[in-house]
């Protein structure tokens, strides 16, 4: 395997990480923001760090697919 595409899927697997320990956080604790921020952009119900949660979810499964994907590529080819 090439050395500079081991090097951005580790970053990505990190990233893959990262976003989803961030995701998890945003789900168990729905008023981070407001407590991290002093903040209430939606009224303390929890709404934006929903979104927030959905948001960073989405970049794991993206970030996921790219990993599994150049992975095979490269054990394959």
């Amino acid at each position: 395997m090439d050395r500079r595409l081991y090097g951005r899927l580790g970053l990505e697997c990190v990233l893959a990480i990262l976003t989803a320990c961030a995701a998890l956080v945003a789900i168990v604790w729905p008023n981070w923001i407001e407590m991290l921020f002093d903040l209430a952009p939606d009224n303390t119900n929890g709404a934006t760090e929903y979104g927030v949660a959905i948001g960073l979810l989405a970049a794991t499964l993206l970030l996921t697919i790219r990993v599994g994907r150049a992975w095979r590529k490269s054990t394959t080819g």
